[in-house]
């Protein structure tokens, strides 16, 4: 029960929500960079549950087509119990050729530090929030990134860690998540380097089992 107006907002000793999206992509979002330019999409426009747990949670959301290049998206989220990661798996399909899909992290005012590993493909915001640390990531399959940078603006809410991904994929699949310091599992920024890597060697070399008959 919401005990007030902006009560999740303050931290009572388990945790709560300071991290500002505004206009920004947030940690994960998308959009189509053109130019100094990102198109984004509006609200989501539907839903469905497809699982709740207790140890994988998965939702879909359906988007109108956005953007000058009519592009129709829906996107799956789903998030392992003890994951610090949710995996997003985009279908896209555009009407006219995109130039790119871009994913983006919110720099917010611009103190942080960034982490830009393109062998690997793993991606990091470190930045001060209130009283702690918060670690933000995108770790993804390197050989689906044109190129990644760090777009600096005075205008509110668009200073942002870019990464650009090839145009021509049906399916666009990446993992994005954070970290906190109060949480006691990651205390600096080389900490936080270390798990975006270990993640990204996780994802791209998957557990075979092989059953002899």
């Amino acid at each position: 029960m919401l005990k007030k107006s902006g009560y999740y907002h303050i931290d009572h000793g388990e945790g709560y929500d300071p991290y500002h999206v505004g206009k920004s992509r947030g940690t994960g979002g998308i959009g189509v960079w053109t130019g100094d330019t990102l198109y984004i999409s509006k609200n989501f426009i539907a839903y469905r549950t497809i699982a709740t747990g207790p140890l994988r949670t998965v939702f879909e959301l359906d988007y109108e087509p956005w953007s000058k290049y009519g592009i129709k998206e829906t996107k799956r989220i789903s998030l392992d119990l003890g994951s610090n990661f949710s995996r997003f798996e985009i279908s896209l399909a555009p009407e006219s050729p995109v130039p790119n899909y871009t994913i983006g992290i919110t720099l917010h005012d611009g103190k942080g530090d960034i982490i830009l590993n393109d062998k690997e493909g793993y991606y990091g915001h470190w930045e001060a929030i209130d009283s702690s640390y918060v670690g933000e990531g995108i770790i993804i399959d390197a050989k689906k990134v044109q190129r990644a940078f760090d777009f600096r603006t005075s205008t509110p809410d668009q200073s942002q860690l870019l990464i650009l991904t090839e145009p021509k994929q049906k399916k666009l699949i990446y993992y994005a998540g954070f970290a906190w310091t109060k949480s006691g599992q990651i205390n600096n920024k080389k900490e936080w380097e270390n798990h975006l890597h270990d993640f990204s060697k996780m994802i791209n070399n998957p557990l075979k089992v092989t059953i002899n008959e």
